[in-house]
């Protein structure tokens, strides 16, 4: 995480040869030219760069971070850091092309893989040339720009070096200071007025100073880390978001599920096929977001209980998942049986419903497997247990996989499936407005707005029923009243990010603010697409050690914007979270395809305080 000191404590920056740097961009402004620019502490580098965007007000300054090495297995595709940078650039400049690109993030890859993090760039340089036509700088902490230097095709294009120092002094104080373990009489003071208000604040602090004091390898290093977690402790979790941004909301509280509305008619269809047509499989399939989930488990669920049916509701393609529904019938029956024999006991018609069941097919790798759990379902439902429903829900986008279970339960077959369709326009109005109303939220007053709000989520006169969802969301948290405050306000992408951005803002100080951005864009492949990763597989991209990000994901999906399966597969909740995320997290960035090109010469080493 970057800060920067107060004014007060900022050391005086060496003018001229700030001017030095500031001057050569200026020169190269339009063509492509590559600076390599060093610096000590990561507020040293904000520092400098928030004074060359005020030096640059008229000019498109992009800043993207780097925070993956893509992966070796030789079972995805192919990719380097090089491939990763457009996409970064693309969503950092608002698709416009940039006139300054600021490349932070080289040298913490750099740590991890010195070869695979710089030497897709070596190899590349002559792309980077004609694909970026401005001044491109590489920020490399200290430490690591001598190793740069060692890759001579990309070395030897340099128009020049630059290295920045902050107060160094000020920031080894403050580590030893913070580090200090407080009075016993002034803590015990504290816990009587539960001040964890300064509790917070002082965590924050240790926060905001730890990447700084790692990077001058201060002596309190060790002890900071130590004080941090001792005073997450003390807050508790109720409290930790008192270290975070205010405004917490968890997204699954604003978005309730207690907001199904608009499904009746699909809802009646779906409870007639499946208790009294005689198909005794069906297949609810639609496109992320459509709001399957929610009809099966808020909707036939409980349907299914007033018509005298035992549904079993089993989220996620559980990677073991006929002993899943043997566990889950036990705890029916009170005692453990053969499958078969389980349903039978309950003295019940048996509705199976297996939700969200694309993850069985990601899960279950091997076809081998698959096709034994799938024969065992088949077998339950046209075997010799009369009294058994199945019901699948499924995204669209995979909807052949469910031809694994072969011509004999012919899975798509037109009575044995149901498309589960965005609302229309008037539908999408009439949902917002109960959501509102059952809220007693100020907007739902505004005809107007809610029209207005409607006409900006359609796509073709269509609407996903969780950006319904979303937009009642933050319309609540944004204070919309009327339909010029929706406007004021920027409309639907400002207060959708806005959203996002409230509710990671209120995650706990576990990670800085960044830190949950970047942990959240490792659940989003490029081009952009949702991925379904383990918590070992997100401390692998992320970078993070894996009890932290086996806390930060739980963390994650409490607050609404991660689903798991069975605690071993987290994924963003659904598709729509992809680009509101994305655009939510424009000073991380996520990896877009980029280039560069230049014509300034005489490289030299400027040595510069800041």
């Amino acid at each position: 995480m970057s800060t920067t000191f107060p004014p007060v404590a900022a050391a005086a920056p060496a003018f001229d040869d700030f001017e030095t740097l500031r001057e050569m961009l200026n020169l190269a402004q339009g063509g492509f030219s590559l600076i390599l620019a060093s610096f000590d502490m990561p507020r040293t580098r904000a520092s400098v760069q928030e004074r060359l965007r005020k030096s640059f007000p008229d000019s498109n300054v992009v800043a993207i971070d780097l925070y993956e090495i893509p992966s070796d297995d030789p079972n995805t595709r192919s990719e380097t850091v090089f491939d990763q940078m457009p996409a970064l650039i693309a969503r950092a400049s608002g698709g416009r092309t940039p006139d300054l690109l600021f490349i932070n993030g080289l040298d913490k890859l750099m740590a991890r893989d010195v070869d695979r993090a710089v030497q897709p760039l070596n190899f590349a340089r002559n792309r980077l040339k004609e694909e970026n036509p401005y001044p491109v700088v590489f920020w490399i902490s200290s430490r690591w720009m001598p190793r740069i230097l060692e890759f001579p095709d990309l070395a030897s294009w340099r128009s020049g070096d630059f290295r920045f120092e902050g107060d160094r002094q000020a920031v080894l104080d403050e580590a030893e200071r913070l580090s200090r373990p407080r009075a016993r009489f002034w803590a015990w003071i504290k816990v009587l007025l539960r001040s964890h208000g300064s509790t917070g604040s002082e965590a924050q602090r240790i926060l905001d100073l730890l990447p700084d004091a790692e990077a001058l390898d201060s002596p309190h290093t060790s002890r900071l880390r130590e004080r941090l977690r001792s005073l997450q402790s003390r807050l508790g979790k109720r409290d930790a978001s008192s270290i975070a941004r205010p405004g917490y909301a968890p997204l699954a509280r604003l978005t309730a599920p207690d907001h199904f509305f608009g499904r009746d008619a699909d809802l009646s269809n779906v409870v007639r096929r499946v208790v009294h047509v005689t198909p005794r499989f069906l297949v609810v399939w639609g496109e992320s977001g459509c709001g399957k989930s929610l009809l099966l488990s808020r909707g036939l669920v409980p349907e299914l209980k007033q018509a005298g049916v035992l549904p079993v509701l089993i989220t996620g393609g559980d990677q073991d998942l006929i002993a899943t529904i043997e566990a889950r019938l036990s705890e029916v029956n009170g005692c453990d049986l053969p499958l078969e024999q389980a349903i039978a006991k309950t003295g019940a018609t048996v509705v199976l419903i297996l939700d969200q069941f694309e993850r069985f097919f990601r899960e279950v790798v091997s076809a081998e497997q698959r096709q034994k759990v799938l024969s065992r379902l088949e077998t339950l439902v046209y075997g010799g247990v009369s009294r058994i429903r199945l019901v699948i829900g499924i995204r669209s986008d995979e909807l052949a996989r469910v031809l694994e279970f072969g011509d004999r339960i012919e899975p798509l077959s037109a009575v044995k499936r149901f498309e589960l369709r965005r609302f229309d326009k008037g539908a999408a109005k009439e949902v917002l407005l109960r959501i509102g109303e059952s809220d007693k939220a100020a907007w739902a007053q505004d005809e107007a707005l809610i029209n207005a709000a409607i006409d900006d989520l359609a796509q073709e006169t269509r609407v996903r029923p969780v950006d319904v969802r979303l937009m009642a969301a933050a319309l609540t948290a944004g204070g919309i009243g009327t339909i010029s405050d929706y406007r004021r306000a920027g409309g639907r992408e400002v207060l959708l990010e806005a959203l996002i951005e409230r509710v990671v803002g209120g995650l706990s100080a576990r990670l800085d603010h960044n830190s949950w951005k970047r942990l959240l864009l490792v659940f989003i492949d490029s081009p952009p697409a949702r991925l379904s990763l383990t918590a070992e597989g997100a401390a692998r991209r992320s970078g993070l050690t894996l009890p932290v990000t086996q806390e930060a994901v739980l963390e994650l999906e409490s607050a609404g914007l991660l689903r798991g399966a069975s605690g071993k597969r987290f994924e963003l909740s659904h598709d729509a979270l992809v680009g509101f995320i994305l655009a939510a997290s424009r000073e991380i960035q996520y990896w877009t395809r980029t280039t560069t090109q230049s014509d300034l010469s005489a490289p030299g080493w400027t040595r510069t305080a800041f």
